[in-house]
């Protein structure tokens, strides 16, 4: 909590205006002496999430605040700083919307009010804000003698001129902070070098990125990250999980602040092949996707390239099944790809895979990959005596040179070839039903079925053949 001036600002540079006011005058839009501007939700802005957690402690902080002022003349409550960009009469929140619907949604709670004019049309948004406003009703105090007022909470603000400066401020606030995650940062990034111009594909990318799961978009720039890093030609160590600063600072680098912009048309490489049928010649390409390695360049062409690959995440395994895909992978998937056991990061290496396989061939074939890759990438699960670490799994990569195998496949059959021929030694140890070694073969055989432990890799090979003889 302090004190902050109201209504006052300064100019540090042309265009842009910084000065403190409270939240009463931000939400009337009464700023600088000048009336009549309205705060804005632009719609490439990512939807209202807060949740229980985050409301919590702003509730308790405001509340705590609000009882400690009754009694005393303490300064104002400082929320904290926001970003606007100036277009017209509109001030676009461009970092900020958390806080101020939050701070909204209480005062609400408080006053049964909602006098100022800040329209929320993300649904997203709308089903968070009923959500949290539940929360409210049955977790703060009650309403009566109990004196909430935005007159007494204090915001700094930042106003631009142009987007471009405004998601500058964004994201130098937030690169080195903890409140954007790395895809947010890139996400910002990217947005903000589509030409202003471009707003119709702004808003587009903005809305397409905000109809996936941010954890899900998170978790697939890992893995992209992942994949990118561990070349053995050119290897680079990637973060290790325990690192989440270095991590996100190694996303931020290799999907936005290393992307080129040194072609005014951003090229895209996929695989292909060159075809002769009947006198007549033509390409074939085997996937949608933009090569997993291949150079990115700012804008629309890192969007997509993250996008697609996530949506591709999402349909393998966080959908109940795919048209495109053979519903056989999605029983295994449930029955066996559970990260139970000991299995967690060999989980994340399987999907690692699973990305590079589509990468290069498409969903079509891909059960059949997916029996192969399990073999090879949960063999660490039975080669080591006792656990599994992150290391183990980066080793395996490294030794193996497998994902750069399968990388430069140029057939399906070369693909589930290189896994075929991978060996590996089994220890026995360890595997007694109450263990975690023998829960995993229990499980093993939930699916399997007719696997031991004394001839544990013979047998998975011939009930992987077994399971796809009819492919």
């Amino acid at each position: 909590m302090s004190m902050g001036s109201q209504n006052v600002h300064t100019e540090p540079k042309a265009g842009i205006e910084v000065g403190s006011c409270t939240l009463h005058d931000l939400f009337t839009g009464n700023l600088n002496r000048e009336e009549g501007l309205q705060l804005h939700i632009p719609e490439y802005q990512r939807a209202y999430r807060w949740g229980p957690k985050q409301l919590k402690e702003l509730a308790d902080d405001l509340v705590s605040y609000f009882r400690e002022s009754s009694q005393s003349d303490i300064p104002s409550y400082y929320l904290g700083s926001i970003i606007l960009q100036r277009e017209g009469q509109y001030l676009n929140i461009i970092d900020g919307q958390q806080r101020l619907i939050s701070t909204l949604l209480i005062n609400y709670y408080f006053r049964q009010t909602w006098v100022f004019d800040l329209p929320i049309g993300a649904p997203r948004s709308q089903v968070q804000i009923r959500s949290n406003y539940s929360w409210l009703k049955d977790n703060l105090p009650s309403k009566e003698n109990f004196s909430f007022d935005l007159e007494k909470i204090n915001v700094t603000f930042v106003i631009t001129r142009s987007i471009d400066e405004a998601y500058t401020f964004f994201e130098t606030q937030n690169t080195g902070g903890v409140r954007l995650s790395g895809a947010d940062i890139i996400k910002a990034f990217h947005l903000r070098e589509i030409d202003e111009k471009e707003q119709k594909n702004r808003i587009k990318y903005a809305k397409k990125w905000e109809s996936f799961d941010d954890a899900h978009i998170e978790f697939v720039s890992t893995l992209l990250g992942k994949g990118r890093y561990w070349n053995t030609l050119s290897w680079r160590p990637f973060p290790l999980r325990r690192h989440k600063n270095r991590e996100k600072e190694a996303k931020v680098d290799e999907f936005a602040r290393q992307t080129r912009s040194d072609f005014s048309e951003a090229p895209s490489f996929v695989p292909a092949a060159y075809m002769e049928t009947d006198g007549a010649f033509l390409i074939r390409s085997f996937s949608w996707l933009k090569a997993l390695r291949q150079p990115l360049y700012k804008g629309k062409h890192t969007l997509d390239y993250t996008l697609d690959y996530t949506q591709v995440y999402v349909r393998l395994f966080k959908k109940e099944q795919d048209d495109e895909v053979d519903t056989r992978f999605y029983t295994f998937r449930n029955k066996v790809l559970n990260g139970a056991h000991g299995t967690h990061y060999l989980l994340e290496l399987f999907k690692l895979f699973a990305l590079v396989y589509v990468s290069k061939f498409g969903v079509s074939r891909f059960y059949e990959f997916s029996l192969w890759a399990f073999r090879f990438c949960y063999s660490k699960r039975v080669e080591n005596r006792r656990f599994v670490r992150e290391a183990t799994v980066v080793k395996h990569v490294g030794d193996s040179k497998m994902l750069d195998k399968i990388l430069q496949a140029f057939i399906h059959e070369e693909a589930i070839a290189l896994l075929k021929e991978y060996g590996y030694t089994v220890n026995t140890d360890l595997f007694d039903a109450k263990k975690v070694k023998g829960r995993y073969l229990h499980m093993l055989n939930g699916y399997f079925e007719g696997i031991t432990k004394d001839q544990f890799d013979q047998d998975l090979i011939k009930a992987i053949e077994l399971k796809t003889k009819s492919l």
